[in-house]
């Protein structure tokens, strides 16, 4: 017969079940956990237990050090409401501050985060403080923030790395309020590598004071590692800086499929990058969606960016598709900067009423020459409801620049394409 264990300050080892507890930790508190003071081993299972939290601390879901061997973390709930002034940060710990190794799980847990009358300063990891390794995965993990005038930091799975053929949850990220500073990681705060697999993770805010975003890694995405589908659906006060799979990308690594869409903005200076900063060796590019909508002030550029700044090495790019708000946007389809072997994607500029003036960088058409590795591009006007070549009003092609102007009613764009623009160019109506 299995054992339900109750709290310990040692391990849950064997097959030893957590019992399924409710725990209110009063201000002092600094150190509160669900099951175990040291780890989950074995095949030891978490409780599903309930934390709330009115201090600052660490506090953890079901154990203060690691989950290893086939030991699973329960389904837990960890509730933060900070009702006075709070001298540290706040660490909330899904599953473990240590690591999950071996074939250990994570938990499907939520963490929430109530709003506070002072600042406060959160970090919330979904199932691990450090790393994800060996078979292991993480849970489907919640987040729920309050975050006016609040910062938070979001580890999806790991706030280390991701190794091996660990996999991560999907995880989502729910900012009911505005105003605070947000940075998500979908996954790992560092590294992503081996045969690792980011999850699809998903960012929802309301109109914070800042938003950084990586969608699996906020380091580098490596190996044979493979992002997620992540999605982000944000807005912002100040500077939105995005990357949908890492800060990097190296050896065969391949980003996912990601949506990366800022639908208010209240001061611009912006920069959507749909898979890395840089990419290098052999890694490839998701097929992404980038846009930025809705700009009060349209003074500052926005930079969208279809795979990287900087590709190189035999790189390549995905197939994206790069949507103009009403702002002043700089759009790249690939890299700003592309050397080596890099090639890039097959991409699509889509262009609606009242999209500002616009630049595309980087126009591919197929042809030998400058841009050769610039893929076959299109630009989308069926949203103007232009349905012919003929209704385009476009300036001649400068053969010095390789620069035509596009004018539309409410906005224009200029293109730097390979050579003059005609029909097969684009989507219409």
């Amino acid at each position: 017969m299995v054992k339900r264990v109750p709290i310990t300050a040692a391990n849950l080892i064997d097959h030893q079940i957590g019992t399924d507890d409710v725990l209110i930790a009063p201000d002092s508190t600094s150190i509160l956990y669900g099951d175990a003071g040291k780890s989950l081993l074995d095949h030891a299972t978490g409780g599903n237990d309930n934390l709330t939290i009115h201090g600052s601390g660490s506090f953890y879901g079901d154990a203060v050090k690691n989950i290893a061997d086939h030991a699973a973390g329960g389904d837990d709930i960890l509730f933060a409401q900070i009702t006075g002034p709070v001298a540290s940060p706040i660490n909330l710990y899904g599953d473990v501050g240590g690591s999950i190794s071996d074939g250990a799980k994570g938990g499907n847990d939520v963490l929430s985060v109530a709003p506070s009358p002072t600042h406060i300063t959160v970090a919330m990891y979904g199932d691990a403080g450090k790393d994800i390794s060996g078979h292991a995965a993480g849970g489907d993990d919640a987040f729920n923030l309050s975050a006016f005038q609040n910062t938070f930091t979001i580890y999806g799975d790991a706030g280390g790395d991701m190794k091996d053929h660990a996999v991560g949850g999907n995880d989502t990220a729910t900012d009911s309020s505005s105003e605070g500073f947000v940075t998500f990681y979908g996954d790992a705060g560092a590294n992503i590598s081996g045969h690792a697999r980011g999850g699809h993770d998903v960012l929802n805010t309301g109109l914070e004071d800042s938003v950084t975003f990586y969608g699996d890694a906020g380091g580098n995405l490596g190996d044979h590692a493979i992002g997620g589908d992540d999605t982000m659906n944000v807005a912002s006060v100040g500077a939105v800086l995005a990357y949908g799979d890492a800060k990097s990308m190296s050896g065969h690594a391949h980003g996912g499929n990601d949506s990366l869409l800022v639908r208010a903005q209240q001061s611009a200076n912006d920069m959507i990058v749909g898979d890395a900063q840089t990419m290098s060796g052999h890694a490839r590019g998701g097929d992404d969606v980038l846009g930025v909508d809705a700009v009060r002030h349209t003074e500052g550029s926005i930079t969208l960016i279809g795979d990287a700044q900087r590709m190189s090495g035999h790189s390549r790019g995905g197939n994206d598709t790069l949507i103009s708000g009403n702002g002043n946007d700089d759009m790249w389809g690939d890299a700003q900067v592309m050397v080596d072997h890099a090639k890039g994607g097959n991409d699509t500029f889509l262009f609606k009423f009242n999209n500002g003036h616009d630049r595309i960088e980087d126009f591919g058409q197929g042809a030998c020459g400058m841009g050769s590795n610039w893929g076959t591009d299109y630009i989308d006007v069926s949203a103007l409801g232009i349905s012919d070549f003929s209704e385009l009003t476009i300036s001649a092609f400068d053969p010095t620049t390789h620069d035509s102007t596009i004018s539309f009613d409410t906005g224009d764009v200029v293109v730097h394409s390979q050579h003059s623009l005609g029909a097969q160019d684009f989507l219409f109506a």
